[in-house]
């Protein structure tokens, strides 16, 4: 009891809330969460750097990128995780990814009250500019929820993970089928195995926990508690945005499906049967960008390839996402104040994978091209984004625009328009 209240009085004293941001500290939330993601990508980079991380000779740019990768939960890597990364490099991955998964503040608060019994007023506001906090619920229990939700459902993924893993005889089940879970439910796609899980693809032990810890990590606490309420008989229907997230993930997961079952380079000689699951489980891992795969990508055809591409990961989960977004925005505006920047940042972060696929196809000779085609693509991006706010404001004060034109009609045709006037510096054929 003593040492347990000296040790609180201590992390009060020291000030914990600059320990966690290593003594940034703004009053400006959105800059604390920005320079907090940065400075625990380049700790985790620094420790990937080390001997001790690595199996050999790998490049300062790989160790960054997987670094930047892994608190994003973005799940790329430029080189193979289980067998350039030792067991202490691993971990570094896996703690970046929980780290991310969660958010650092929210998991820091936790720890805080955890260890302290006191709840900081300066961690409250950051983490609650980053979540939103369902009506009638404080701050405290929000964060104790949701980390207790993570650990729960990571904890329950490892047992099938480690059963099926050690009947299979892979190597280093616990700590294996540990990876698998965290990465699985924070959606980050890291493999301690070189095929992703291709050595799995008839495994319905894994394939199954893959799918049920990714559809429950990207649907998120709020929605999963939601079902389970209304499952159990505490409520007596859905909210209508876990209607809409059900909704809308069920017909992207069905039609998916479908599409992928019927193509010929998907699992050719295989069963009906067995080409659907395989179908469900590349659709599964697009919808909530895990980016698992139990089948050979570099084996099908270009067919397949850019619909899974454009489709997948940009066309439909960008569009549904705006769709879920305007919807929110019409019938239940307090609903979409309080959801903030997450829906669009959903879009933004498939259009990120959809970049780096593209960057893929088009093979670029080096990491630099690569390097500047993508800042280019954002570069561009951000000034039509900016160029469109510009003349919509313009219009808005100056023009009176026809009532069924406003909002997302005249924003279409602004963006047709610019369309047109970008495709000019491609030049004119007469």
């Amino acid at each position: 009891m003593k040492i347990s209240r000296r040790l609180r009085y201590l992390l009060l004293r020291l000030n914990i809330t600059r320990l966690i941001t290593f003594g940034y500290r703004s009053e400006v939330p959105e800059r604390n969460i920005l320079i907090g993601y940065i400075v625990y990508m380049l700790l985790g980079f620094l420790c990937l750097m080390l001997p001790l991380s690595t199996n050999g000779d790998i490049r300062w740019i790989d160790n960054l990128f997987t670094a930047a990768s892994a608190i994003s939960t973005t799940g790329l890597a430029t080189v193979d995780i289980g067998t350039s990364y030792t067991l202490f490099g691993q971990f570094i991955i896996l703690a970046l990814v929980q780290f991310g998964g969660i958010g650092y503040m929210t998991l820091s608060s936790y720890v805080i009250y955890r260890v302290t019994h006191h709840t900081l007023k300066y961690t409250d506001k950051v983490v609650h500019t980053a979540i939103s906090i369902p009506y009638g619920m404080n701050m405290r229990d929000l964060v104790n929820n949701v980390v207790n939700f993570t650990f729960i459902f990571e904890a329950l993924g490892f047992i099938p993970f480690f059963i099926a893993l050690h009947h299979a005889g892979a190597p280093m089940p616990g700590w294996n089928a540990l990876f698998l879970s965290v990465s699985s439910f924070c959606t980050a796609g890291f493999s301690p195995f070189h095929d992703s899980l291709c050595s799995f693809s008839n495994n319905i032990t894994i394939n199954i926990t893959v799918a049920a810890l990714s559809y429950a990590g990207a649907m998120g606490f709020i929605v999963i508690t939601d079902l389970t309420n209304k499952l159990r008989g505490r409520t007596t229907s859905l909210s209508f945005t876990s209607k809409v997230i059900l909704l809308i993930t069920g017909i992207m997961t069905v039609g998916g499906t479908v599409i992928l079952s019927v193509s010929p380079s998907i699992a050719p000689g295989d069963s009906a049967g067995e080409k659907i699951w395989l179908s469900f489980f590349q659709t599964m891992s697009a919808i909530t960008t895990v980016g698992y795969n139990t089948i050979d990508l570099s084996a099908l055809r270009p067919g397949p390839i850019l619909m899974f591409s454009l489709i997948m990961f940009i066309a439909v989960i960008a569009s549904m996402t705006q769709l879920v977004e305007m919807a929110v925005e019409k019938y239940s505006p307090a609903l979409y104040s309080s959801l903030g920047i997450f829906l669009p940042l959903i879009a933004v972060n498939c259009a990120i994978l959809g970049g780096s696929l593209f960057m893929q196809q088009r093979d670029f000779p080096s990491i630099w091209t690569a390097v500047c085609a993508g800042g280019g693509w954002g570069l561009g991006g951000l000034l039509a984004i900016t160029a469109i706010a510009a003349i919509r404001e313009r219009l808005a004060v100056y023009s009176n625009i026809p009532r069924p034109l406003r909002g997302v009609g005249i924003t279409f045709i602004i963006t047709a328009l610019m369309g047109i006037a970008f495709m000019s510096f491609l030049g004119i054929k007469i």
